[in-house]
């Protein structure tokens, strides 16, 4: 409270000198300055931030909140967009310049969101990391509808460095706590609260048309609305309801997603020819079909270098990270679905049929390489450790959960009528009918591809080769049952030669090991298992970088105190540690609440994995943009 007050009189201060200078942009940034609730709600009349009114007949309420003399001006040239020159509350007297809460915004309908369908927000706002606390919006009849829901309704400019805090947004469809309907940039943004629609849902944006979100996150609950489930329409995501042709990179959800239709996603609702890129989601997901811990459905689409950790569960196509991928119909000129190192680790369940760890439905060509699963699947029909059933490509793939069904269950793929190539599996499955140690049932091809006997309890499988424990992690290399292992698998570079385009994508460890999946996510050129999830968790303590101290060490500071440099510039994503003593990872994440973090405290010579979003210096050293190794000081 203290800093809020210290905030807000620097804040008042300011705006009296900017009706002095004769102006609201007062550091000619091209930014009109925001310090009231009125300002923020007066952008509406202005959609292209030029300090002018796009209509004679809203002039007057624009000059109430933005008072100028006939020898003053708003904006002296060239402003393009609006700044949050403070926090605000709408729940908070000072937060508005009348000194009263204005009951319109704090209860009925609520905030009426900037701009519509016909009259979109297209210029710049730029949030300057202050937030906007308790944005209540309730429009979910014909009467109160305005269209998309959000603090802003219709976008397509810039919209960057804000945060939405408690936020009670409930709309029909295209709703989300910031923009209902995104066609421009978001960036660095962040929502908490909870979220509900009957229709393209997602904690931070609704419906992303086109649009990109970048470096942004939501701890949302986001939800369809039960009190209207019959006009209920799907596609409903923790950070993005409908991602259409759009973009989402680094960026996450941890919030929980509940759908009582179809596409429901931990991150993503429906993912239609878009791309998600080194994303993730940890919380719970469920729904009725198509459902996943990152994406529902994931038709044309591209995932790579993501992930999912919460559980999964609902009807039929459900997964721990896709309940889909498709690539439509043969011969049309729509991409493949493809999901590429990408990785799931929370149990999943399903009441029908198409379940996996992965992915429920691998469809039509839908290609998935460079990614495993470890979760519990359990499940009716077409039950597999990585995908329930797949009629598309799976290759260089692992999966090492148990997996139980009653038809066409599979350590890796309930039933195959595609292909599978250069692939493992170890967990327990159990079933009635067609049940098999790597795949269920199959009427396609399954090449060079391996699974435990000893661990899954079964010497049986329609397709692949039977390996005890020391078989498969026996070599140590691209030999002996894995000199196939380095051709083209994915024919990325589209001549079909297997000598070509070789995907060097196993680290094969010790002999004591079993192979795991390599991604070089920080770009310095070296791909390394490290950087691609705890995938050994039994592994020596030489195989990967480890922590000489922990967290008893007497040296060891909060790790808010240890990384604040970073956290107060607002550069970093995440850190990671290694800890010997119990052999796996933990996590610091400035961006979410601190009890979920475990890794509470560092010391130095800990070694890290530490994620910033530009290059930067810290402790005498320069990190560069993404992931750097060091040991801490």
């Amino acid at each position: 409270m203290a800093a809020l007050l210290i905030a807000a009189a620097g804040c008042y201060g300011m705006v009296n000198s900017q009706a002095g200078n004769g102006k609201y942009d007062a550091d000619g940034d091209g930014l009109i300055e925001v310090s009231y609730l009125e300002q923020l709600d007066a952008i509406r009349y202005d959609m292209d931030g030029d300090g002018q009114a796009d209509a004679e007949s809203v002039r007057d309420a624009y000059a109430a909140a933005f008072p100028v003399s006939s020898s003053e001006t708003i904006c002296l040239a060239n402003c393009n967009g609006y700044e949050l020159a403070r926090s605000l509350d709408f729940k908070d007297p000072r937060s508005y310049a009348s000194d009263t809460v204005n009951p319109r915004w704090t209860s009925g309908d609520g905030w009426l969101p900037i701009g519509n369908e016909n009259n979109r927000f297209w210029a710049s706002f730029n949030g300057n990391g202050n937030t906007l606390s308790n944005l209540y919006i309730y429009r979910i009849t014909q009467l109160n509808d305005p269209g998309a829901v959000g603090l802003f309704g219709n976008a397509s400019g810039t919209i960057r460095s804000v945060g939405i805090v408690s936020a009670d947004v409930k709309g029909d469809k295209r709703v989300g706590a910031l923009i209902g309907s995104n066609s421009g940039i978001v960036s660095d943004s962040f929502a908490n609260g909870k979220v509900v629609g009957n229709g393209y849902v997602g904690g931070l944006v609704g419906y992303n048309d086109g649009g990109s979100i970048n470096s942004s996150y939501a701890n949302n609950i986001v939800s369809e609305n039960s009190e209207n489930s019959e006009q209920a329409f799907g596609a409903v995501g923790g950070l993005v309801g409908h991602n259409r042709y759009g973009r989402v990179s680094d960026s996450y959800a941890t919030g929980d997603v509940y759908g009582s239709t179809h596409t429901i996603g931990g991150l993503v609702g429906y993912n239609r020819s878009s791309t998600v890129n080194e994303s993730y989601a940890t919380g719970n997901v469920s729904g009725n079909s198509a459902v996943g811990g990152l994406v529902g459905g994931n038709p044309y689409g591209m995932i790579t270098a993501s992930y999912a950790t919460g559980s999964v569960s609902g009807g039929q196509q459900i997964g721990g990270l896709l309940g889909y991928n498709d690539s439509g119909t043969t011969g049309g000129d729509d991409p493949p679905g493809t999901v590429s190192g990408s990785y799931a680790t929370g149990n999943v369940s399903g009441e029908g049929d198409y379940i996996g760890g992965l992915i429920g439905s691998n469809r039509d060509k839908g290609i998935v390489s460079g990614s495993y699963a470890t979760g519990k699947v359990s499940g009716k029909k077409l039950v597999g450790g990585l995908a329930g059933s797949n009629t598309g490509i799976a290759s260089a793939s692992y999966a090492t959960g148990s997996v139980s069904g009653e038809d066409s269950v599979g350590g890796l793929v309930g039933g195959n009528s595609n292909s599978v190539i250069a692939v493992w599996s170890t967990g327990v499955v159990s079933g009635n009918v067609n049940v098999g140690g790597l795949v269920g049932s199959n009427s396609g091809s399954v090449t060079v591809a391996y699974w435990d006997v000893q661990t899954s309890g079964t010497v049986i499988s329609d397709g692949g080769k039977g390996k005890t424990t020391a078989e498969l992690q026996y070599p140590i290399g691209y030999t002996d049952i894995y000199g196939k292992w380095n051709t083209d698998l994915d024919n990325a570079d589209k001549d079909f030669d297997p000598i070509t385009g070789i995907d060097d994508v196993w680290d094969f460890g010790t002999s004591s090991q079993y192979p795991a999946l390599k991604a070089d996510i920080n770009g310095d050129g070296v791909a390394t298992w490290q950087e691609f999830g705890n995938q050994r968790p039994q592994s020596t303590a030489a195989s990967m970088p480890t922590s000489t101290t922990g967290v008893v060490d007497s040296n060891a500071r909060p790790s808010a105190e240890v990384f604040g440099e970073l956290v107060r510039a607002g550069l970093l994503v995440s850190v990671w540690r290694y800890h010997n003593a119990t052999q796996s990872w933990d996590a610091y994440d400035p961006n979410i609440p601190a009890e979920l973090n475990d890794l509470t405290h560092a010391a130095p010579k800990d070694i890290v994995w530490l994620k910033v979003t530009e290059t930067t210096q810290f402790q005498g050293r320069t990190l560069h943009k993404g992931w750097n190794l060091i040991a801490l000081k």
